[in-house]
């Protein structure tokens, strides 16, 4: 019973001992992703999700009205232990504004995560790699000085948009990977 529950999972997040993929889109099971803006703060931004057959796409409009300026792209809770890991490698196609691939750990507090700021390119598919000791840690927005632990197991991956600029704004991610 066990061993079905194990596989089930590694073809959800296609795990092998070398890398861990979290394939999106209408054609993967992985469609459990949610979107937090700033209205929990009284901001007016807004973020959505649509499920492509290959890839999710993470759209909306960002507002600085009333405090706010984030939207953000959460993917679900999981264990992902980082200590076989060295990078992270991203597909996506964006407009030219720059996103947050953000990691929340284990403390269970979504207000402290670890951020690595990356750039996309109008309506170019890209495929980005981040180092894993390159994310630095976050608080209420703030950054607390601490680099992200490459032993460390996260529990949340996310794509949050906060640069800043208003107007509307799209990322489709077709795959996030760590190896």
């Amino acid at each position: 019973m066990n061993f079905k529950i194990v596989l089930i999972v590694m073809s959800l997040f296609n795990i092998s001992s070398d890398s861990f993929k979290i394939d999106l889109g209408a054609a993967s099971e992985n469609k459990n992703w949610s979107i937090v803006n700033d209205g929990v703060m009284g901001g007016l931004s807004r973020g959505q999700i649509n499920y492509e057959e290959e890839s999710l796409t993470f759209s909306g409009k960002l507002s600085l009205e009333n405090n706010g300026g984030f939207s953000w792209l959460k993917g679900p809770k999981t264990e992902i232990d980082l200590s076989k890991f060295a990078h992270v490698r991203l597909k996506i196609r964006g407009e030219g504004r720059d996103y947050d691939l953000t990691f929340e750990d284990n403390t269970g507090y979504s207000a402290l995560y670890f951020k690595h700021t990356f750039p996309t390119e109008k309506s170019v598919w890209t495929t980005i790699e981040l180092p894993l000791s390159d994310f630095k840690q976050k608080y209420f927005g703030r950054m607390t000085g601490k680099s992200l632990d490459e032993s460390a197991t996260i529990r949340r991956v996310g794509i949050l948009m906060n640069d800043k600029n208003t107007g509307a704004f799209q990322i489709e991610v077709d795959y996030i990977e760590f190896f």
